[in-house]
C-alpha cells in the first residue's frame, strides 16, 4: 500500500476509523508530520483537532544519538541503555530534559493559540505519519495519560510491525493500515513526503477551529452527532489492528 501524500493517508485512515465506536473523540497530531494526517482524520470523524507535542532527547556530546523523548507536562521516556553506552551523567541528562521541555512548551503555546483541548473521559486518537521509532510515541502516551482520557488510541497509515507491537504497552489500541516488517524510512510508503513547517501546522489547526465554529453556528445545517460507520469506510478486514 502506498499513499499520495499525508493528506491522502489521513483520508484513508479516517475512513477506516469510522468503523470504531469512539466516544466524544479528540484527534491529536504528532508534531510535525503527523498533523496533516490528523487533520484529515479529524475531518472524516467530525472530531476536534489538537496537537501532541513531543521532542526527542539527544545526547549533548553526540547530537546524532537519541537518548529518549519528552512530552508535555514533562513526561519522559529515557533509553537507559543508550545513556549508559554514551556514559552520560545524571546532570547531562537533566540539562537535555530542561532544554527540550522548554521547547515543547514554546511550541505548544505558539502553534495552538490557546489551551489544549480537554481529554477527560474522551477517546484520544494519536495520529502520526509513520512508526519507525517509538521513543516519541512512548513519551506522548505517558503525557496524555495524565489528562484522563477514556481510552488512548494510536492510529497510523504505516508502521514497523515489531515497533507497533511494542506500543501496545502504552496505548489501549493500535491501528495501522499498512504494517511491515523492517520498515525503513518514514516516507517509504509515500509518493510525496515533504517536511512539515510550523506555519503549516498552525494553519491546519486554525482551519480546524474555523470548521468547528462554522458547524456550531445557528446558520449551519445540523449534522448527526457522530459518524461511526460510512458507506465508503474501509472494511475491518482491510485495517490491521496490531
Amino acid at each position: 500500500m502506498t499513499f499520495i501524500n499525508r493528506f491522502d493517508a489521513g483520508r484513508q485512515l479516517g475512513a477506516a476509523l469510522l468503523t470504531y465506536p469512539f466516544v466524544d473523540p479528540v484527534v491529536l497530531g504528532v508534531l510535525r508530520g503527523g498533523v496533516p494526517v490528523a487533520a484529515e482524520v479529524a475531518h472524516v470523524l467530525q472530531a476536534p483537532l489538537d496537537l501532541c507535542v513531543v521532542r526527542k532527547l539527544f545526547s549533548p556530546g553526540s547530537p546524532s544519538f537519541a537518548i529518549g523523548a519528552i512530552g508535555e507536562r514533562g513526561a519522559v521516556h529515557l533509553d537507559n541503555s543508550e545513556i549508559a553506552k554514551l556514559q552520560l551523567s545524571r546532570d547531562d541528562v537533566q540539562r537535555v530534559i530542561r532544554f527540550e521541555l522548554a521547547e515543547v512548551l514554546r511550541l505548544g503555546e505558539l502553534l495552538r493559540d490557546g489551551q489544549p483541548l480537554s481529554l477527560r473521559d474522551r477517546d484520544a486518537i494519536v495520529v502520526d505519519d509513520a512508526v519507525t521509532t517509538i521513543d516519541t510515541l512512548r513519551a506522548a502516551a505517558r503525557s496524555l495519560r495524565d489528562h484522563g482520557p477514556r481510552s488512548l488510541v494510536l492510529a497510523v497509515p504505516v508502521g514497523d510491525l515489531s515497533l507497533l507491537g511494542q506500543l501496545h504497552a502504552e496505548f489501549d489500541r493500535v491501528v495501522c493500515l499498512c504494517a511491515e516488517p523492517m520498515l525503513g524510512a518514514a516516507g517509504a510508503r509515500y509518493h510525496d513526503f515533504p517536511p512539515v513547517s510550523e506555519a503549516e501546522v498552525a494553519g491546519l489547526l486554525a482551519g480546524a477551529r474555523r470548521d468547528a465554529e462554522t458547524e456550531r453556528s445557528p446558520e449551519h445545517r445540523a449534522k448527526p452527532e457522530a459518524r461511526h460507520v460510512a458507506d465508503d469506510a474501509r472494511s475491518p478486514a482491510e485495517v490491521l489492528e496490531t
